[in-house]
């Protein structure tokens, strides 16, 4: 007996093919993430919708660019987003 997810990842080469792909989804639920530097600053950020309807959102900010990465934040949204499924 296997065992088989349901969820779907889906990477979007442009904001607009993600625009596109987030009206026309079906799914009951999408979780979006991201990592990302500004100003020195790294940070991380993820949002769950249930039905085209956002009901969750965090944000963290991990510290200075000279002691954290963009993909280190990357990956703090990920968990951020699977948190909150």
């Amino acid at each position: 007996m296997h065992w088989k997810t349901n969820l779907k990842t889906v990477v979007d080469k442009s904001k607009e093919d993600a625009e596109e792909n987030t009206v026309n989804a079906e799914a009951e639920f999408q979780v979006f993430t991201d990592g990302s530097g500004v100003n020195g600053g790294i940070g991380s950020a993820a949002v769950l919708y249930r039905n085209g309807e956002e009901v969750d959102a965090a944000t963290f900010y991990l510290g200075s660019s000279k002691d954290h990465t963009v993909p280190e934040a990357e990956m703090v949204g990920l968990i951020m987003g699977m948190g909150m499924i």
